[in-house]
């Protein structure tokens, strides 16, 4: 008796754990601005993330990520699955090198502007794992606009 009602203890303690610390969930569509904050929750465009970094990270794969307005949202950052980042909102850029790494991930970058990192000449979009691991190519098709 006194073995069932420690096991009967224990398991409403377990409870009480799981239910105060529930899994945090990663957005569907998440935000960035000019004057966000990247410990910001980052799902509305009034807690939106400062960088494109501090958004991927609370945004679910297969996600996409808005620009609230005009910005620099971020250097050299690395996205490693799949998810849009889409900038009709606003002019929204970034300086340097996006890094797309991972196998069979689908990124779509739309109305984004990427500068150079002044006085290196670098900038734009680098691929790696240019092969899945079922040997189908990551990169299908890369287009770009170039504007003068």
């Amino acid at each position: 008796m006194s073995r069932l009602m420690l096991l009967c203890a224990w398991l409403c303690a377990m409870v009480f754990v799981v239910v105060g610390n529930p899994a945090q969930a990663k957005n569907s569509f998440s935000y960035v601005s000019s004057t966000g904050n990247d410990s910001n929750a980052c799902d509305t465009p009034a807690t939106a993330c400062l960088t494109f970094a501090g958004a991927l990270a609370q945004t679910a794969n297969y996600g996409e990520i808005d620009c609230v307005n005009a910005g620099i949202y971020g250097y050299d950052f690395t996205i490693a699955q799949s998810v849009t980042i889409d900038c009709a909102g606003g002019v929204g850029s970034t300086v340097g090198i996006i890094t797309i790494s991972g196998a069979a991930i689908v990124v779509r970058l739309r109305n984004l502007t990427i500068n150079n990192t002044v006085g290196t000449g670098l900038g734009g979009v680098w691929l790696r794992h240019r092969r899945s691991k079922h040997g189908g190519a990551l990169c299908r098709e890369l287009r770009y606009h170039q504007l003068h």
